[in-house]
């Protein structure tokens, strides 16, 4: 989107999952499966597949495909993101490492405020953006 989080998401994000994972997940948007989840601590735990019939070698391929389009968007996605986005997201996580909560907070809401409305916000806004 061309900013970063601006109501507390990073700063639970870091405080749930850690610095690196945040900053992984805050980077690349990328798209991972709920055992994933569960290994960075974003989850606690995985409900079992409401889809009896699905064979193991059916849920690897999945799991497979899911691996592989995650490091496609990774390569498409961070090669491109602005100077600017990449710095703030790299301030907030760092920053609320080191920093209490509520400075942590007004530390995230100042790099949303800088980065709202500039280019990489309008460009992402405008541009024909599309989640899958």
């Amino acid at each position: 989107m061309g900013i970063v989080p601006g109501f507390g998401g990073a700063t639970h994000l870091v405080q749930k999952v850690g610095p690196q994972a945040a900053l992984d997940l805050l980077l690349t948007s990328r798209l991972f499966d709920a055992q994933s989840a569960l290994d960075i601590g974003l989850i606690t735990d995985i409900l079992p597949s409401t889809n009896e019939n699905q064979s193991s070698s059916d849920m690897t391929e999945a799991d497979d495909w899911a691996l592989q389009h995650a490091m496609k968007l990774l390569e498409s996605k961070i090669g491109h993101l602005p100077a600017q986005v990449v710095h703030g997201l790299k301030s907030v996580v760092i920053g609320t490492c080191h920093l209490d909560y509520d400075e942590s907070i007004r530390h995230e809401r100042g790099h949303f405020k800088n980065l709202w409305g500039g280019e990489a916000n309008k460009a992402a806004l405008f541009g024909d953006i599309r989640h899958k």
